[in-house]
């Protein structure tokens, strides 16, 4: 569900609320590992920002800023098991929230040349107390001790980027019938 307000001609405010489903995943036996089947994931997310066009409508921008929860995240953790084979299991994470902002720019800046740059700023942090496997301990994990595990509770997740910054410009020409770029 979304809301927009034209603010002006060239600048809208926006809000949304949505809500996803992820179905259970099945992760069949393999050597020396048991059959896995990890929770549905649902997330939910809000977001608010503006839209808005500049330089005469050449260029479009956008901004917002963003809160998501997913309830049992489908994660997965990877390990040597006690026949020596690396396995991957999928597992469900109870709670993962992140939240950021980003921000975007786009459009014709002169004759042939268009420009699309962004950035973007995500924390997404795994739960406290949270463990994972630990690549210098591959003994299967003792519960109870550290053995095999290494703390993850407040690291970045796995696979999400801190921050991430985009550029890309095309410049193009005519050369006769054809079109240089």
């Amino acid at each position: 569900i979304g809301v927009q307000y034209k603010v002006s001609d060239d600048l809208s405010a926006f809000a949304t609320l949505t809500r996803g489903y992820k179905g259970p995943q099945v992760i069949p036996a393999a050597q020396g590992s048991a059959t896995v089947v990890i929770k549905p994931e649902i997330p939910t997310a809000f977001e608010v920002g503006l839209k808005g066009a500049a330089l005469d409508g050449r260029m479009g921008y956008e901004m917002a800023v963003f809160y998501t929860k997913v309830k049992d995240y489908q994660g997965q953790r990877c390990r040597v098991n006690g026949v020596g084979v690396l396995v991957c299991l999928g597992e469900s994470i109870s709670s993962v929230k992140s939240k950021g902002l980003e921000l975007s720019a786009y459009g014709k800046l002169a004759e042939g040349l268009t420009v699309n740059a962004g950035f973007a700023y995500t924390d997404a942090k795994f739960p406290a107390n949270w463990t994972g496997y630990n690549p210098s301990d591959l003994r299967d994990p003792v519960a109870g001790t550290t053995i095999g595990q290494t703390s993850l509770g407040g690291l970045q997740l796995v696979g999400v980027a801190k921050s991430k910054f985009t550029l890309n410009g095309e410049y193009s020409h005519s050369i006769g019938a054809a079109e240089g770029f």
